[in-house]
């Protein structure tokens, strides 16, 4: 192919790819828009309630699957134009990025302690080993635990964290959300190193493994 054929075809390739099109209005206003080149339909200028002649750029006006329109008064300082339109692109980015998290499966089971069920407290999946995703939390109630959240644990290996309270059965003063008020006293229960970063507890989570994962721990 000669050097005049591949310019042609590099050149209409070029003009096939979306484009950043950028106008005046009729109100002073400027505009820009990601348009495809390829469609045929005229643009329609909401500005002035009709269809702008199309003779002298016929093909170019339909917008692009993912169109970005950004309106600036034509005084306004180009590097706050890039800045907004740079914001912009980054949105159109994550959006095209969405639906490829981490592999995840709901767990649930039972705590206890020696051999008393565990009142309250929170089980907390901590990834190690390369294992992808965020930790996971699932509170403890009357024994049991389910974690559920962001579609619950990501496959892989976990450290666990299990931070076991008891009721002791008195009202004591305390944070009740927002503000302080009466709640229920807890007191920590079994060895305190299986509460934190030194935990022996190590379960790895797979598509195939049971969804039940019981947790006794010893008593102090």
């Amino acid at each position: 192919m000669g050097s005049s054929g591949l310019r042609s075809r590099l050149a209409s390739r070029a003009e096939a790819l979306p484009q950043l099109e950028r106008r005046e209005r009729a109100d002073g206003f400027l505009q820009y828009r990601v348009i495809n080149p390829t469609s045929k339909v005229p643009f329609n200028d909401p500005t002035s309630g009709h269809q702008r002649p199309g003779p002298e750029d016929p093909v170019r006006q339909d917008r692009h699957p993912f169109t970005l329109i950004s309106d600036f008064p034509a005084t306004c300082c180009r590097a706050v134009r890039l800045a907004v339109l740079a914001v912009l692109a980054s949105g159109l980015l994550l959006l095209s990025g969405c639906g490829k998290g981490e592999l995840t499966k709901i767990v649930h089971g039972t705590v206890a302690v020696g051999n008393e069920k565990v009142d309250t407290g929170h089980v907390r999946f901590v990834p190690i080993d390369g294992t992808p995703g965020p930790s996971s939390t699932g509170r403890i109630t009357d024994g049991e635990y389910r974690i559920e959240a962001r579609g619950g644990v990501p496959l892989g290996k976990h450290r666990v964290e299990v931070n076991a309270l008891k009721k002791t059965g008195r009202m004591v003063r305390g944070h009740t959300g927002f503000e302080r008020g009466m709640v229920e006293e807890t007191v920590r229960v079994g060895p305190e190193r299986y509460a934190g970063a030194d935990s022996p507890l190590v379960i790895e989570v797979t598509a195939d493994s049971d969804a039940r994962i019981d947790f006794q721990i010893p008593d102090n």
